[in-house]
């Protein structure tokens, strides 16, 4: 099947639109859990103040990483990282995106 310039050019036009219009997603490394607190639809984590703190999304606050109650898997993540800061272990946090003004964790590790 061959294919027209114009075809071509749109295709790929269209797939660097949409690679770029994904979020970003970046790990923080080892951290040390400080607090976790919700709002109404919100569970917002903080680390130690020492733990290098991501955002690379650019959110508007930097000092806090959020986790949307109503995502897929959010029960799971929030029973690990309470067990996490319950047990003083050690998480690791995969941050994508803005929630609301904050940068979103996404995914959860807890180190031995």
């Amino acid at each position: 099947m061959i294919f027209s310039k114009h075809f071509i050019r749109a295709f790929v036009s269209v797939f660097m639109f949409l690679a770029t219009a994904v979020a970003h997603a970046d790990w923080t490394g080892r951290q040390d859990l400080h607090r976790i607190y919700t709002a109404v639809s919100t569970v917002y984590i903080q680390t130690q103040p020492s733990s290098a703190h991501i955002n690379p999304e650019g959110c508007n606050s930097s000092s806090n990483y959020a986790m949307d109650s109503t995502a897929l898997l959010f029960e799971e993540r929030y029973k690990m990282l309470l067990t996490a800061l319950a047990s003083g272990k050690q998480v690791s946090l995969e941050i994508s995106g803005c929630h609301g003004s904050y940068p979103k964790l996404t995914k959860v590790i807890i180190y031995n």
